[in-house]
């Protein structure tokens, strides 16, 4: 059994045959523009003599979300990471659950961040992406607010400055948003789901204008979205979960914006997704956090963007969200899973051929009333301090608080 916890301790698991370079930068959703590019650079995993050595994570830093008066009882669920100013270094966006607040937070390069600047949105935001949707160089970001209409744009004006929210018109009660060239037609657009039981995409027309919003599939509540290709078309397909016992695979067609729907069964609860190359056989993956079922399912694709075989990981209490990257610098793509209303961060190494370690559970702080109906706890993954591995930064409502755990080497790290 796997040690319970990796702040400052150190693990081995055994050498597998996984080539390096094969996976891709850390997605989130299909990598989309928010994630963090790639591996840094760094020097490759230590083989520590026939072990394939884990990072390890130093005790959690706790940030406080927000500053603004709204917010007095924050419960940050949204996390995303970009180098908003330029300077090289990643800066930190996160969504407020129940401020109605966007807070942005500049990244010194060495894992601390400057004090948070809060931009207004009508509600609680469930998702916030970075990306240059009005194509002028300057990163901008767009969130959706769970009881609004619509995406929320916010204008970067440089120096990780924005222009307050313009709302975009679309879907109502979205939770769930994507940031992609789904078309393929060179400019961003947007794929949103939500409680109004639809998926939507708002195609980017240029200059960070949208044409009005086109429904993919109309059936159920969504609460996650993402994109990949699935069938090796060269075309994104896009993956939504009902957190019942469905994912649904939206194929995208030759014809302009057409898809076809085909329903995948999986454990109780599945709302996060993430997609990645998880067996390193060139055909795009996913996997799925099953909530209710306290696991993760990882499916591996074959190719068709249809059929995949499922392997499940005990994920207990709850696991609500997942993002993806190269932890331990093997070549292979990890998980990151954050937990229904927070109080913990889980970890899966990934083995090589789709096969994962245990998940080992980093506890994060709890606090009365920390919970919400709403609260899809959420993180990201990047370099925040130069060092070449990956860190984790998320949101942990059950702390009212941002939470960044910085990695290390593991032959950096005592021994447990």
């Amino acid at each position: 059994m796997a040690a319970a916890g990796l702040a400052c301790g150190r693990l081995g698991f055994e050498a597998h045959s996984g080539a390096c370079g094969t996976a891709g930068s850390p997605c989130d959703g299909g990598g989309g523009p928010d994630a963090p590019g790639g591996d840094g650079g760094g020097p490759d995993a230590p083989d520590g003599g026939g072990v394939a050595l884990v990072p390890c994570f130093a005790p959690p830093v706790s940030l406080s979300p927000c500053a603004s008066s709204r917010c007095v009882t924050p419960r940050p669920v949204a996390a995303a990471l970009g180098d908003l100013d330029g300077d090289g270094a990643l800066d930190v966006v996160m969504g407020d659950d129940y401020a109605g607040i966007v807070a942005v937070r500049r990244g010194a390069g060495d894992g601390t961040f400057g004090p948070p600047t809060d931009y207004t949105i009508d509600w609680d935001a469930q998702e916030v992406r970075i990306a240059d949707l009005d194509e002028d160089g300057v990163p901008d970001l767009a969130a959706v607010s769970w009881g609004s209409t619509g995406v929320k744009f916010y204008r970067g004006l440089g120096g990780a400055v924005f222009a307050e929210d313009l709302a975009i018109p679309g879907p109502s009660t979205p939770v769930a948003l994507d940031v992609v060239d789904l078309d393929g037609d060179g400019h961003l657009d947007l794929v949103t789901g939500g409680e109004d039981n639809r998926i939507r995409v708002l195609l980017g027309t240029g200059g960070g204008a949208f044409a009005a919003p086109i429904t993919l599939i109309d059936v159920t509540n969504y609460y996650a979205v993402a994109t990949a290709d699935l069938d090796g078309d060269g075309r994104l397909d896009v993956v939504t979960a009902d957190g019942g016992t469905t994912v649904t695979v939206l194929l995208q067609g030759a014809a302009g914006m057409t898809f076809t729907p085909t329903d995948v069964t999986v454990p109780a609860g599945p709302h996060g997704i993430v997609s990645g190359d998880f067996d390193a056989d060139g055909r795009a993956d996913l996997a799925v956090a099953a909530a209710w079922a306290g696991r993760v399912e990882v499916l591996l694709g074959d190719g068709s963007g249809t059929t995949f075989a499922a392997r499940g990981i005990d994920v207990p209490p709850a696991p609500i969200w997942l993002t993806a990257g190269d932890l331990d610098r093997d070549g292979d793509l990890d998980l990151v899973a954050t937990h229904a209303d927070g109080g913990r961060v889980s970890v899966l190494v990934n083995l090589g051929a789709g096969a994962f370690t245990e998940s080992q559970a980093i506890p994060l702080a709890t606090a009365a009333g920390g919970g919400s109906i709403h609260s899809l706890a959420k993180s990201a993954l990047g370099d925040l301090d130069g060092d070449g591995y990956l860190d984790v930064v998320t949101a942990n409502p059950a702390g009212a608080e941002l939470v960044v755990l910085r990695s290390a080497p593991a032959a950096a790290c005592p021994a447990p």
